[in-house]
Parts: C-alpha cells; structure tokens; sequence
C-alpha cells in the first residue's frame, strides 16, 4: 500500500510539529548522516497526530514487523522521524538500518527518539520498516505495559506520515516463543530463531506485503466502564499518558569483528537441549574447560567447518568486556543448530552460558541459504563463544559483536607521577562506568537496573572523568516519576521484573544525589522541579523516626549490600545515610532559599548527638550496629563505624580506637575482623575509605583501598572494579558460599575512587552550585604530585600540586569559577585567598 503526500493535503498541523523541534538543541550523530536529536526541555510538546498501534494478535505475537510504504514527488528538505515502542524497537528506512531504541523508561513517561532522517529518503518509492520486541512487559510500579509501535514522520512541504491502520504488519514467524529471559533481573531474552521461517528483505522498498494485516489502532483498555465502540485512538493513551522527547545521548553503535582464536575443539554436547531448554541450577549448568586450538582453524574469516557427528566449539577473546548484539553470517544446512554465547569472564578456564547469574545463550537454527543473524539484546561479552554440529561443511562468513555504548566523553582525569596507581584506579573507575552503562546508569550489567542508590555511587566517578549530567538528571526524574503518593521512592526505576522493592538506604541516596547534582551542575530548574518529590520523601521518612530524630525499626528494608548487619531498631549504617539526607536536604533548602532549612539542621545536631553516645560502646572501642529500645546490640561492622567516621559523629578519642580496629591488620578474609566487625563489600567501601581519611588517616586510607581493591587490577581480568571481593561467590553473609552464582566484574558503586582522591589528595571542594566556587586545600598526605583536569560548567579547571620540599600548587581557572584556597593549609599567613580566571601559581 503506498500513500502520495503533497504540501496541501497534509498542511494542517504541521505549525504543531515544526515548532517545538527547534528545542531538540543537542545532536548525536548517527550512521548513514541520520542524526539523533535529544533535549533536557521538558516542555517540549510536539503535536501528535499518530496513533499507538499493534498486531491484531495482541497476546500472541512479541515480536511484530511493521511497514509503511510511501511514494515522495521530491525529496524534502527535512524530514523529523518521532518513533517509540514498547518495548523495543529497530528502525530501518528504505532497507537501511538506522536506530534502535527507545531509551528505557516507564509508560506513564514514554520516551521517544527524534531522528532527522532526511538522508535516507527518496524521490519515488519509500518505506519505513520497524521490527519491534515486546516480551516480558514489565515497566513501571505504577501501570501494567502493554505492546505497540507509535511513529510519525514530518516532512515540512511534503506533509507526514503517521502509525495508524494503515501501516502493514505481521509476526515474525522466525522468532520461537517463549523466547527465556536472560536472568531474573531484567526483561532482556535471549534469542531463540529458526531462519528457515524468516521473511527475507522484509525491510526492503520492493517487498511484498500484501498478504501482511493491517495494524490494529491501541485505545483504552483499562478502566471502568469499558472503551466505547467508538472511541478513537490516540498518542496519549494508556499506559502511555505522558510522551517524553528522548533527554539523553543516544547510544554510539560500531561493529567489532572477532580477532583473537583462543580455542578451538569438539565437545561433547550442545549446552541446550532439543526443545531450546537451558538447566536452570547453576551449579548444574555445562561447562567446558577450554583445550586451546585443538583444531585447524584459520583465526581470520572466512571460518570452514566440516561436517562433525560432535559439536565444535569456537571461542574468540576480545580482550575487555563489552555490552553488545553478537551477529554472524553463515551458510551451512538447514536445520543446522548455532549457539551463541557471550560472557565477560571465565573462573578456572571454563566455559558455560551461565554467568553472572544469567543465562547468556542464544539458538539460532539455519536455513541452508547465506544466513544474517543478530540478536535482540546486548550481553557482556569478552569471550564470544560458537557451538555448532555441521551436517555438511559450514562456512562463517562474518562473525562479530554490535557493540552497543553510551558515548562518554573523557572530560576529567587525576594523575599522579610518583603516584602511579593513582592514575590506574581512575581509569578502572571509568571503564566500570563504561561497562555498566548503556541507557542508564546501572548498578552492573548482571542486573541492569537503575537503581537510586547507583545514581550516587556513579556520580563520584563520573563528576570527575566524564562530566556527564543527563544520565544523573535522568536517573533523578525516572525515580521521582515512580514515587509513591506517600512519598516512598522505588529501589530503581523503571520496573524490570515483578519485585517492586523498596530499599529505605536509596530513597536517603537520592536525596543526596539530588543535592551533588545540583552542586555539580547547577541546574537549578530540573532541582526545583524535583524538591516536591524529596520533601513528600522526607516528610515520610520523619514519620519512621524516634524522638532523636534516627530512623527506628522502619516499616521497610533497606539494602546496606545484603551485609551481616544488626537491622533490629535503629541501625547506625542506615541512619548514616539518613543523616547525609538530612543535611544535604537542608543545605538544598537554603541554596534554593526555601523555608524550613533550620528543621533538619535541628534534626540532623540531635541525631549527631545521640548517635555519638548511644551506638559507643566504650569497653571494645567501637560503634554498635544498633540500639534496640535504648539497648546495644553486640554486632559490630565495618559499615556503622564507616558512617561514624565519615559522617564526622566520633569524637577525635572515639576516631582513634575505631582506625585502630579497622586497620589491625589480621587476616579477615574480606568477611570480618578478629573481633568480629564485619569487613565491607567494594559496593559499600566509599564510606569507610572517606571516614578514615576524614580524621586525617589518608595515607591508611589509601593503603587499605589499595590492599583491597588491587587483585580486581591483576592483568588476567578486565580492568574494572567488582561486585564482590570474588567474583565465583558471595561472603556478604559472613561466610563465603560458592552457589554457582557468580558476580559482576564491573559495579558502579565500587567506581567512587575520582571522588575520593579528588578531596584527599588534590583537596578540592565544591562550595556553590554550578561549581561556580570551590576550595582547594592542602592535605596531609605522603604523595609526591598530583594533577587534574577537572571539567565545571564554565569549563576546565587544571590544579597541579607539588608537594615535595617546594611546594608549588598551580591552577588554571576558566571565566566564571571562583577559586578558594585554603592558606593555612599551606602554611600561610591570613585564611584564604580568592582567586578568579587565569593562571596562578602559589608557592609554599
């Protein structure tokens, strides 16, 4: 079916649709010169004409092929794609592949992408073809998802087009349900296709798709009374009832072939079975222990397999961990089983599909032609993995992983010449970040959730490498959008699986990272727009609080990394984080020269107070985790004593006979000390490292983080920091169990070193929001030099310090940014000099 626009016959509405794209200001280049357009204006309201739409078999199908024929009697001059899905789309336009997407999101706040697609088009005959996914549609706290597609094209002069009726569309026959999710964590399946059902060039102008239905209109399908026969459709209808015009980069895709061989051999089996079944018990699951290149197999493509009665199996190394579509283009038999599995690492060489807790294995089944495969969703891979059996010689045209990346730019970075390793954490801290990114920032990629306490933990990497600020505003807003009518956040947002947590420590992290984001960035609008959400948060969380103001036995759990931990009435590591929130909500308050600042500074001096004398436990010198009904309970933890000291709760006597404990020096094993206190996970270490060096323990500090973190560096691994002390099991419990189960190799939380050693080793402060003033101060510390390039919103600001018997601090200071340096630092007269832009050199 194919449709003819001229400029009066779509004229109407076209002022509607043209007007607000002038706010898209930011471009993210894409391949084939399409460009991404995105914007952080909320108030950017496009005028929908399009209308949700979906297979005629709703239930059935999930995964659905759209196309929109359409003749053009000239090219336009510019041509604006708006496209969503639910949940998952993949855009071609005239047979080119152009964007996935969107950006996750929960349905009430739909994102949509903006594509300037006017390179793609042609004089005469055009199609948009979309394949969407729409399995495992869980999304939001809030409302149920539901599939569709909702797209429309503006074409100025040339009117536009628009997602309705008349769009042609079919079920994929190649994509066998039901299709197994990766892990228990997200909604990502793993692909299970039979090519010998595909649709050929389906995405190509000459297709032929007249025996293909028309798409069914989406109206209301919630609510009482019921929709009426004749309602229309619309853009806006539920789940979908607010639309979002995409509010970050989009993701930069590039195609990496495999390079590396590093085994080659037959096995015994294929790691599924007949029906595509995998064995859940991870201890269970097949493994291989690779042999090297046992067989004759040339490292680069073309790849020719014999026919074999034992399956071969092939593993590429790619030498770091990367989130991508594995893709390959073969021609072997039909009925030819491929497996493809992609997984960060390996324990003790073995192979397998189960790792980090997912099933990371896609089936495909070939069709006797030239075969082009690519899965649907990303993995984590290092080591990409073939199995097949040939029935007859099989050749691998192509083999490769799509990679699948958010675009950073390296903006900042801390060095250290007689440091070195300095330099070597902060890179580790980016590639955690990189690793654990793709839309959001994600606790890891074993999860793939935004949760509200990762935000935090990522931001003290992120403020000082990559400056990036739509991922911390994102991940801000999608919280809130998700907030309870009591107040209450989400652990994460949006929805991935039907565990709608609550987590107390996270609400308490959002609050904080509302605050650093307005610090770093100054974006007092998105800041404003939110301090509705934080103080209905705040309102609640006071309603759990006793009469000194600490958080006791609250009517919900809170995470503190699953440690052995006293939860039992007031937990100190908990109400650490509440303390945080409270002061943090306060300075908010005052920065924005909103009421009521003084009741949570008066909150947060009687919750000091007591803690100070209630959790200390004289006799053995440390902080209690708990205070049950005004008795201490005996458990004692690394994490309470962390937020005593970070927090700067003990007094200078009660600091020292906590550090002496932390760092005695015996043999604990990542789980607890001689005398019981539970050692910290990497995820929760931020706040120990900080506490130690907040008394003047930097140099231990350092040490210890040092100790700790650096067998994750070791040149057999990925470069990045973990989940865990190990990465085959879990001592959270206060006892190391091996469940098959392993951890991430790459955890956001544990990328927090940028921020610590930019405020104990180069000694620099924020003070106004935007970055607009800050301290630097000299601190006590062994290290020789250090230097940073440190971006602001005005630009960079360079510190150099030399710290050895001339001290020299130099700083280059861009237009805007007021620099506070501390002279008693450094040993000179009067409290502070203020310096404004240009260069300046100070000698001490």
């Amino acid at each position: 079916m194919k449709f003819v626009y001229v400029k009066m016959l779509m004229f109407i509405g076209l002022c509607g649709l043209l007007s607000p794209v002038s706010a898209l200001e930011n471009r993210s280049p894409l391949a084939n010169d399409v460009v991404g357009l995105w914007t952080i204006d909320s108030d950017t309201k496009p005028s929908w004409q399009a209308k949700w739409i979906w297979h005629k078999d709703v239930e059935s199908t999930s995964l659905a092929l759209f196309r929109k024929s359409f003749t053009l009697s000239t090219v336009p001059s510019q041509a604006r794609l708006m496209i969503t899905a639910s949940n998952r789309y993949k855009l071609y336009i005239n047979g080119v592949y152009v964007n996935r997407g969107p950006a996750r999101s929960a349905p009430h706040h739909q994102s949509y992408d903006v594509l300037d697609v006017a390179s793609l088009l042609n004089h005469g005959d055009n199609v948009i073809a979309v394949q969407v996914h729409a399995d495992n549609l869980l999304s939001s706290h809030q409302l149920s998802a539901r599939a569709g597609l909702l797209l429309q094209l503006d074409m100025a002069e040339q009117g536009y087009l628009l997602s309705d009726h008349s769009v042609k569309t079919t079920a994929d026959p190649a994509w066998l349900t039901p299709s197994p999710k990766m892990s228990r964590f997200h909604q990502q399946v793993n692909d299970r296709v039979d090519m010998r059902l595909a649709l050929a060039n389906w995405q190509a102008i000459d297709f032929d798709d007249r025996n293909w239905s028309n798409a069914v209109e989406l109206k209301r399908n919630t609510g009482w009374p019921a929709v009426q026969g004749n309602e229309q459709a619309h853009a806006k209808t539920a789940p979908w009832i607010e639309l979002v015009p995409r509010d970050i980069e989009y993701l930069h895709e590039q195609t990496r072939p495999v390079t590396k061989l590093v085994a080659a051999q037959y096995i015994d089996d294929y790691f599924a079975t007949d029906n595509h079944s995998l064995i859940t018990n991870p201890k269970k699951a097949p493994k291989v222990r690779l042999q090297g290149k046992q067989l004759d197999i040339d490292e680069q493509m073309p790849v020719l397999l014999s026919s074999s009665d034992k399956p071969v199996l092939l593993v590429y190394d790619f030498g770091e961990v990367i989130n991508s579509l594995p893709e390959f283009t073969m021609r072997g038999s039909a009925g030819d089983v491929v497996e493809i599995i992609g997984i960060p690492f390996m324990i003790d060489d073995q192979f397998s599909y189960h790792m980090v807790d997912a099933n990371l294995i896609d089936r495909v089944t070939l069709s006797g032609k030239v075969d082009r495969w690519q899965a649907q969703y990303f993995k984590p891979t290092r080591y990409l993995g073939v199995i097949v059996k040939p029935q007859k010689d099989l050749e691998i045209q192509h083999l490769a992983l799509h990679q699948l990346a958010f675009p950073f730019t390296e903006q900042g970075d801390i060095q250290s010449n007689s440091a070195a390793w300095l330099n070597q954490y902060v890179q580790a801290s980016k590639q955690t970040l990189k690793v654990a990114t793709t839309d959001a920032y994600t606790d890891n990629y074993r999860e793939r959730r935004q949760y509200a306490q990762t935000g935090f933990y990522a931001a003290l990497g992120n403020y000082y490498t990559f400056a990036n600020q739509s991922l911390q505003r994102r991940y801000l807003l999608q919280t809130a959008q998700e907030q309870w009518a009591n107040g209450l956040m989400p652990a994460y947002g949006p929805l991935q699986s039907e565990d709608a947590m609550v987590i107390l420590d996270s609400n308490c992290l959002w609050i904080r990272s509302l605050y650093n984001y307005y610090l770093y960035s100054g974006d007092k609008v998105t800041t404003l727009s939110l301090m509705a959400n934080a103080e209905r948060l705040m309102v609640l969380l006071g309603s759990f609080t006793n009469q000194h103001g600490l958080l006791d036995s609250p009517p919900f759990s809170y995470w503190l990394d699953h440690a052995k931990n006293d939860r039992r009435g007031a937990n100190l590591n908990l109400n650490g984080h509440y303390l945080g929130a409270v002061e943090d909500y306060s300075r908010l308050r005052e920065l924005l020269q909103l009421p009521n600042a003084q009741k949570y500074r008066d909150q947060a001096k009687s919750m000091r107070s007591y803690i100070a004398k209630a959790f200390w436990q004289q006799e053995r010198g440390v902080f209690v985790d708990a205070v049950i009904d005004g008795k201490q309970s005996t458990a004692i933890s690394e994490h309470g004593n962390a937020m005593a000291l970070a927090m700067r709760i003990a007094s200078p006597a009660q600091a020292q006979r906590v550090i002496a404990q932390v760092l005695d020096g015996s043999d604990h094993d990542y789980m607890s000390h001689a005398n019981g206190m539970v050692v910290v996970t990497p995820a929760m270490s931020y706040f120990l490292h900080k506490g130690l060096a907040s008394y003047g323990e930097i140099d231990s500090s350092l040490a210890l983080f040092k100790q700790r973190f650096d067998k994750m560096l070791n040149a057999e691994h990925n470069g990045t920091l973990w989940e865990e002390w190990w990465l085959n099991g879990t001592g959270r419990s206060g006892k190391f169990v091996d469940n098959g189960r392993s951890r991430s190799d790459a955890q956001t939380e544990s990328a927090f070193a940028p921020a610590l050693f930019a405020e104990y080793v180069l000694g620099f402060e924020v003070i106004e929001p935007g970055m607009k003033t800050v301290r630097i101060r000299k601190q006590s510390h062994s290290i020789g030099d250090a230097n940073a390039t440190i971006m602001t919103p005005q630009g960079p600001l360079i510190i150099q310090w030399q710290f050895n018997n001339v001290g020299l601090l130099s700083v280059d200071i861009p237009d805007g940014v007021t620099v506070l340096v501390d002279n008693q630092s450094l040993g000179l007269a009067g409290a502070e000099q203020v310096l404004t832009s240009g260069v300046h050199s100070i000698r001490f």
